[in-house]
């Protein structure tokens, strides 16, 4: 059984991914990040849960990088996890 963390249960590495998210935020305009892949499954779960949005298309990076994805943080996905 997988270790979970808050209210939320999310696990270590869906948090990592969230606070990266949050940097990422404060870094660069459009608050894009791209998950490593040992995140890519954490991610998804995060997706699935609508915490985070997967922008993989829009960044373009589908075609050239397979296996790896781009997700941001909007205003929709904090009202997600304050509802959760």
């Amino acid at each position: 059984m997988a270790k979970t963390f808050g209210e939320l249960g999310l696990r270590p590495r869906e948090m990592r991914v969230i606070k990266a998210c949050l940097y990422a935020r404060t870094l660069v305009p459009n608050g894009h990040y791209l998950c490593a892949l040992h995140e890519v499954a954490s991610a998804k779960r995060l997706i699935a849960r609508g915490f985070v949005t997967d922008v993989t298309s829009e960044a373009g990076l589908a075609p050239r990088l397979p296996g790896w994805i781009v997700v941001k943080i909007d205003e929709a996905n904090i009202e997600a996890m304050q509802k959760a």
